[in-house]
């Protein structure tokens, strides 16, 4: 009677700490894509800073009115940033995206603007890091939505609230802002 206890206890033991350690996992997994995409973020925004100075130099190849809803639409994405509200991100993150879609429309209809090496330059490397954001950020709502999943599932339910683990809020964007903007080289 006794083994067969202990042996009842341990796996238990085993079962609550496979389910515990899942779901250690995929939170730690989610926070890794988060800072991959943070980090991308990050370095669009300096390279949109770059783009900037370097179009205001050659104000006659972009109009102004181009050039500012690039720099509204990237502060307000720092904002949202830094807030951390995920739906104020997704907004934003949507806002950048069509202001930069007008960036590459004119860069492809101007021969002038495609021709210069750098912003060509800084052209292609923001898309490269938008494919990387739209990347991660696929892999992060799906890691997402298994952790929510999971917490929502018997034993996670009880060990979700025993741990201290919570449900992760879903990056979204309007679904035709997920595709890549600037595939093409200039």
């Amino acid at each position: 009677m006794f083994s067969f206890l202990l042996a009842a206890f341990i796996a238990l033991l085993l079962f609550v700490g496979f389910h515990a350690y899942t779901l250690m996992q995929n939170q730690r997994d989610a926070d890794k894509s988060w800072t991959h995409i943070d980090v991308r973020m990050k370095m669009r925004h300096s390279e949109l800073q770059k783009l900037m100075a370097v179009c205001h130099q050659q104000q006659n190849l972009l109009e102004e009115r181009t050039l500012k809803g690039v720099e509204n639409a990237r502060n307000h994405l720092a904002s949202a940033m830094e807030t951390g509200n995920f739906q104020s991100l997704g907004e934003a993150e949507t806002y950048l995206r069509d202001e930069l879609k007008r960036i590459y429309e004119v860069a492809a209809a101007n021969p002038e603007l495609g021709s210069n090496e750098t912003i060509s330059r800084l052209l292609n490397g923001i898309a490269k890091l938008q494919a990387a954001i739209v990347e991660y950020s696929e892999r992060y709502n799906a890691q997402a939505d298994t952790n929510n999943t999971r917490l929502e599932t018997f034993p996670g339910n009880l060990l979700g609230s025993l741990f201290g683990y919570s449900h992760l809020q879903p990056l979204t964007f309007k679904t035709e802002d997920r595709k890549n903007i600037g595939a093409r080289s200039f």
